[in-house]
């Protein structure tokens, strides 16, 4: 049992790190940035801004972002099909029982940008 409860306690504090990493990186001004300009755009062509932008680095990095290594943007799909658009992805270490950890961007319009933080 004990081995469990290690387990459990390692999986909660290595989710909770992950998590943190990648609400840092969606946070920045710059990929802020990016989903406003996405989301301003008709539906039907955020796909489109995914594929021509979001998956490409070189796009990316023309506007300011840099991937932090180990995490993965990415098209997603949730399994009962309901619309995404892309997600930031970062893969666990082995050994968890857990695989990844996701943050996904969807269709709804401006859910995933999030209001400047006032705390330090």
């Amino acid at each position: 049992m004990e081995d469990i409860s290690k387990t459990v306690e390692e999986l909660g504090r290595t989710v909770a790190c992950v998590q943190e990493e990648l609400t840092s990186f969606v946070s920045t001004p710059e990929f802020q940035g990016m989903l406003t300009e996405m989301y301003a755009l008709p539906a039907h062509l955020q796909h489109e801004f995914v594929e021509l932008v979001c998956l490409d680095e070189n796009a990316l990095r023309a506007r300011g972002l840099e991937v932090p290594e180990g995490l993965v943007i990415q098209r997603s799909e949730f399994g009962d099909k309901r619309p995404t658009l892309f997600c930031v992805t970062k893969v666990l270490p082995p050994g968890l029982g857990w695989h990844k950890v996701t943050i996904t961007f969807d269709n709804e319009g401006r859910s995933g940008v999030l209001e400047p933080s006032s705390s330090s």
